[in-house]
């Protein structure tokens, strides 16, 4: 994931965050759970896509995703659930940022979606 980040590698990145997801989801220890995070997973891939190109967006994953592998080692499931909400609340708030929050000349906000 690091190395497609720093070549600027979206398709690859995408790739290597999906396996990871997928992963976590197939070792989750319910399978009703793991079908859940699918179903509202799949809707999000479209704007996974979108944020890869965000400039830095892939380096910042990258940083939250290691901390997430060190808190899975210290056995800090709290820490972890924390940072992968900080990816989701990360991507919410570009979205919105790019698509919905821009201003027009009168400070109005321009909805573009």
């Amino acid at each position: 994931m690091l190395r497609a980040a720093k070549q600027s590698n979206r398709q690859k990145f995408l790739e290597i965050t999906s396996a990871i997801e997928r992963f976590f989801t197939h070792h989750c220890g319910s399978g009703r759970l793991g079908r859940f995070i699918e179903m509202i997973g799949n809707p999000c891939l479209k704007y996974r896509a979108f944020l890869a190109s965000v400039p830095g967006y892939m380096e910042e994953v990258v940083k939250f995703h290691l901390g997430i592998v060190k808190a899975i080692e210290k056995k800090d499931a709290t820490r972890a659930e924390s940072l992968r909400r900080a990816i989701s609340e990360n991507g919410r708030r570009l979205i919105h940022h790019y698509f919905i929050g821009h201003s027009d000349k009168g400070g109005k906000i321009q909805v573009l979606a």
